[in-house]
């Protein structure tokens, strides 16, 4: 098939110009690259694209796995709207590759900016023609033949105003030489127009191949960049880049280290690490020696970096919402930047001139993370960009020229998909300087831990492929013992767990198994997953009405390249369509209690204040119960009581180790102290209501605890495995079993060049 501007087929129409997919005169959302393996495949419609030229011609200067390819293919089909088993788009040939099977009509857009050349008996066009399809195994056309009599060009961009008419025949090897020059003379004004070829991609390499059981915590490129040097559960090593020889390095004795606080001094000769020693409760930096020294610990505080020249250390506060400055070895200690009551800083990181820092800040329910700069006394800020959709491990690289890297997430049903982007600013001023622009286009990749070498010629950082999924464990002596849990998902995408049918024989989970969030259910004992609400929509957080009739959950519908406004939505349990409830406010949440005739609540964040309502699923939002005020920077999480009379509210500062029960009627608080732990987080009520389960953040493995109403702890499990991330605890109605979420990666080390 000829290239063409546009490509119709079905209700879409391919714009290969401006590389675009529409529908309806509307933009589909697809990321650059899977827009390049589907105009790949309409281009050539006429055979079967093998995967290896498939993938040699979407990366031509990479190494991937052949899974990104097939996860586009698997986006495309969603896109297109195929079902399993019904591809009339994309068809799968076993053991070779792909081909787009649909009737595909190509149209050129005739305007002024196009020379269109008609060709309909050229013999010298036609042999080239012929011989360039035979040389790739295609069947060739006899000059003249009635399939080769007619053959379009377009140039786009080109001003001369030159058109020839669809009725004129070109005929004479004086004619075609003309043509031939022309077309020469025409390539050499748009590569001046279009400026240089566009840069290859850029070059990288793995450099570690940890499992998911030692998966790395941070890493960090030697500013000479001969070495790396990488944190994971059995400790810090060194590595030789060109000779992978490895070596450990001495730590603290007694030293947890925290996720991605590991950078170098500029020296070469001495790491810059936080972590905790021993019984201490809150992270300090340490100096450590490449060379089996002692080492040193320099300073109170956490996620540390070094200037250019060695001479300071920008770090965190306790409560992030600090930025810290002092000298190497912890002198004169001062703070330069503090934000907000509901602000927090993510990262930080130096300009190659060491002047200023650029750091990230997040506002809890606000627009999205902002990357900004500050002098060295906190001053003459500037504002880079704003409203960024970062993971939740985000970090920033300055490199010489102004060049500041960050990871972006742009897909909202995937959120471990993380790019790397960039975007300039002057490092003498923090002044912004152009738009972002992005560096990597990777499939089910989270980028973090970025570091530099000191020419800024390479950049490491981690790179890992996170998968959640059910796990199920069942409880003994009144949830005060656990048998080791067990993962109840067993497939290769994303599931959520959030509650359980009233006979407590199913999980209901949201997944992205099928590209968007849905709702499914699956039996405790095992078997596959049965879908309850498929749609295009993103479903999320289902929950089961008490008297069982009803599964609720949350439903944003996709507008454009965009999502629409959250909805909340039922679906009757034994089949049905699903319907809107009500459209709540920004920041609510919904719980259901586990004993019939209690209401389900819904609970809305002003940023100050949680105010909880009655919530009836055919009436929606009653009456006001109650209101509670808290501090406006605390990430507030709250569970309802089984007998739908109580809320368990849990703070989300660092250092949690308390929560409050609050009774939605009348009556005073209680607070609860959890005795011996802090970073306590998602606490919810056990199906008896006599105690709670709660998970601890990662210090340095996730921890499941039963807590009493006396804040006395039973530790029901360590995830001192492949579990990296554990979180969401929901015991079924009858007490038996507890399902949470798991999070499970094997996160390394990677390189890029020519970026």
């Amino acid at each position: 098939m000829e290239t063409g501007q546009f490509y119709d087929f079905g209700p879409f129409r391919l714009d290969a110009h401006k590389h675009l997919l529409l529908r309806a005169n509307q933009t589909v959302a697809l990321t650059p690259k899977a827009l390049d393996t589907l105009l790949l495949l309409v281009e050539n419609s006429d055979r079967v694209m093998e995967k290896d030229e498939l993938m040699k011609t979407l990366w031509p200067n990479s190494f991937v796995e052949e899974a990104n390819l097939a996860q586009h293919i698997s986006t495309l089909r969603k896109v297109l709207g195929e079902s399993p088993g019904d591809h009339h788009y994309i068809v799968t040939v076993p053991g070779r590759g792909y081909q787009f099977v649909a009737e595909v009509r190509a149209e050129c857009e005739a305007s002024d900016d196009e020379l269109i050349v008609e060709k309909r008996t050229v013999s010298r066009i036609i042999v080239e023609e012929n011989q360039s399809r035979h040389e790739e195994g295609q069947p060739s056309l006899a000059a003249g033949s009635s399939e080769a009599s007619f053959h379009r060009l377009a140039l786009p961009q080109y001003s001369s105003r030159l058109r020839f008419s669809t009725t004129k025949i070109l005929a004479g090897a004086g004619v075609v030489a003309a043509i031939t020059l022309a077309l020469l003379g025409l390539e050499v004004e748009l590569n001046h127009r279009r400026g240089p070829a566009p840069s290859p991609e850029p070059k990288q390499q793995q450099l570690t191949y940890n499992s998911s059981e030692v998966s790395l915590m941070g890493a960090a490129i030697s500013p000479d960049g001969r070495f790396l040097a990488y944190i994971d559960r059995k400790g810090i090593f060194l590595r030789t880049i060109q000779t992978g020889e490895t070596h450990s390095v001495r730590p603290p004795e007694g030293f947890s280290p925290s996720y991605s606080s590991l950078r170098w001094f500029p020296d070469n000769t001495k790491l810059l690490v936080g972590g905790r020693v021993g019984a201490a409760t809150a992270d300090s930096l340490w100096a450590i020696s490449i060379f089996g020294e002692t080492p040193r610990r320099i300073q109170e505080g956490t996620w540390g970096t070094v200037s250019p020249d060695g001479s300071w250390i920008a770090y965190l506060g306790p409560t992030f919402r600090e930025i810290w400055l002092m000298g190497a070895s912890g002198d004169v200690p001062r703070k330069i930047v503090t934000l907000g009551e509901d602000e927090q800083v993510r990262a930080l990181t130096w300009a190659p001139t060491g002047g200023r820092i650029a750091y990230v800040t997040y506002r809890d329910g606000g627009p999205g993370a902002t990357i900004a700069t500050c002098d060295l006394n906190g001053e003459h800020r500037t504002e880079i960009l704003a409203g960024l959709r970062m993971p939740w491990r985000i970090d920033l690289a300055w490199a010489a020229g102004g060049r500041i890297f960050y990871p972006y997430q742009e897909s909202r049903a995937r959120l471990e998909d993380a790019d790397l982007w960039e975007v300039r600013a002057d490092p003498q001023t923090g002044a912004a300087a152009g738009g972002p622009k992005r560096v990597t286009d990777w499939i089910r990749s989270t980028v973090w831990d970025l570091s530099l070498t000191a020419d800024g010629h390479r950049l490491v950082f981690l790179s890992s492929k996170p998968q959640t999924d059910v796990y199920v464990g069942e409880l003994q002596q009144n949830g005060r013992r656990m048998s080791p849990p067990r993962r109840l998902t067993l497939n290769d995408a994303n599931d959520w767990p959030q509650g359980w049918t009233t006979d407590s024989r199913f999980v209901l989970f949201h997944s992205d198994r099928r590209g968007t969030a849905d709702i499914f259910k699956q039996d405790v004992r095992g078997g596959d997953a049965q879908v309850i609400m498929d749609s295009p929509d993103e479903e999320t957080y289902p929950r089961a009405t008490p008297d069982g009739k009803w599964v609720m959950y949350w439903s944003r519908p996709h507008v454009g390249a965009k999502l629409g406004p959250l909805r909340f939505m039922r679906i009757p349990t034994a089949g049905g369509p699903a319907e809107v409830v009500l459209t709540p406010e920004q920041g609510s949440w919904f719980r259901c209690p586990m004993r019939a005739g209690a209401s389900c609540v819904l609970g809305e964040n002003s940023g100050e204040k949680l105010t909880f309502f009655a919530l009836d699923p055919l009436r929606g939002k009653g009456p006001e119960l109650r209101s509670v005020h808290f501090s406006p920077n605390q990430n507030i999480f709250w569970d309802l009581s089984p007998d739908g009379l109580r809320v368990a509210i849990a703070g989300g500062s660092p250092d949690e180790d308390s929560f409050q029960v609050v009774p939605l009627h009348d009556g005073p608080a209680q607070m609860i102290a959890v005795r011996g732990w802090n970073n306590v987080f998602n606490v919810v009520w056990a199906a008896d209501g006599k105690s709670f389960f709660a998970f601890t953040r990662p210090q340095p493995v996730p921890s499941l605890l039963n807590i009493d109403f006396n804040g006395n702890v039973h530790v029901l499990w360590k995830s001192e495995g492949a579990v990296a991330y554990a979180q969401e605890p929901v015991p079924s109605p009858d007490g038996r079993f507890l399902a949470f979420e798991g999070a499970t990666e094997s996160a390394n080390a990677w390189m890029i060049e020519n970026f």
